[in-house]
């Protein structure tokens, strides 16, 4: 069952209290939530005669900023405090274990054989596309030279990239812009990516209109 807000359940416990006759359908689509879920809810609140729970003070573990947490669920963390958190215990196990993550990518690599390909013949195009006018000898002495690049700083910033799979926020983008003739490498290593996380990043981007 999906669970509910802090801010759907108060907004069942006033509108119960101030209009008995609510049904729990008329709440469920007022809050866009599945009606089984509102339902159960809605119950409770009637039966409860109100809508309340136990609450307590306590210090985040991470910033060390007060937190006000239910006596029931206990909490340690800040919600947003969690994936700094968790980034941070991330990159202390792989100091400790240097090489662990690439196993995991070498079998997706071993799994996805045609994209890894597809990957590899786009960035040619593209590297064609800014050496036009070179001889093609020179333009594949370029290209080896960046795939021998591409394999030493990969797998470095794999082991360092704990914001790797996460969502891509405004910071970040803008950080990409202004750094743009950058190498990518050092680009990923400052945002905690990957080389080819920062490199399809920049394509989106081109994309959107930005870059």
């Amino acid at each position: 069952m999906e669970y509910l807000s802090l801010n759907d359940m108060a907004t069942i416990a006033t509108t119960v209290a101030e209009n008995p006759s609510a049904t729990a359908a008329e709440l469920a689509r007022r809050l866009a939530r599945p009606y089984f879920t509102v339902a159960v809810a809605t119950r409770k609140i009637r039966q409860a005669g109100g809508w309340y729970t136990s609450l307590l003070w306590g210090s985040c573990a991470e910033c060390g900023e007060p937190l006000l947490m239910a006596k029931a669920h206990p909490r340690k963390v800040h919600v947003h405090c969690e994936h700094a958190r968790l980034s941070q215990r991330a990159r202390r196990q792989r100091e400790k274990q240097p090489g662990k993550s690439t196993p995991y990518a070498r079998r997706w690599k071993e799994q996805h054989p045609e994209a890894v390909a597809a990957m590899r013949e786009q960035e040619k195009a593209q590297k064609r596309e800014e050496w036009p006018t070179l001889p093609e000898g020179e333009r594949a002495a370029m290209l080896a030279k960046l795939h021998r690049a591409d394999r030493r700083d990969y797998p470095i910033t794999l082991e360092l990239a704990d914001a790797r799979g996460d969502r891509w926020d405004p910071d970040e983008d803008q950080y990409i812009l202004e750094h743009q003739h950058e190498p990518a490498r050092d680009v990923a290593l400052h945002l905690g990516r990957t080389l080819w996380g920062v490199r399809g990043r920049k394509v989106q981007l081109r994309k959107m209109g930005l870059g």
